[in-house]
């Protein structure tokens, strides 16, 4: 994803309709080096919702790691931030 840094956190919910299943937890399980992240569970489990900020006056890559139970589905998330 890319993003610029205006100091506002850039927000995404990964939507599965076909989903059979709840989610149980969603993790943010390494951290960004520019930038916090977290992961929240919405909808009563059926979706996820991540953000990310990055951190004042950085332009760059970044990443952090998601992990969504149950089953442990892991994924990166890479964050392009751009300079407002």
């Amino acid at each position: 994803m890319t993003v610029r840094n205006i100091g506002q956190v850039c927000a995404f919910t990964l939507v599965n309709p076909d989903l059979q299943y709840f989610f149980s937890a969603a993790l943010v399980t390494e951290a960004g080096a520019h930038g916090s992240a977290r992961a929240a569970l919405v909808s009563g489990g059926r979706q996820v919702t991540l953000t990310y900020r990055p951190e004042p006056g950085y332009a760059g890559s970044d990443r952090f790691d998601v992990t969504i139970e149950p089953n442990a589905i892991g994924m990166a998330v890479k964050v392009n931030v751009q300079n407002p």
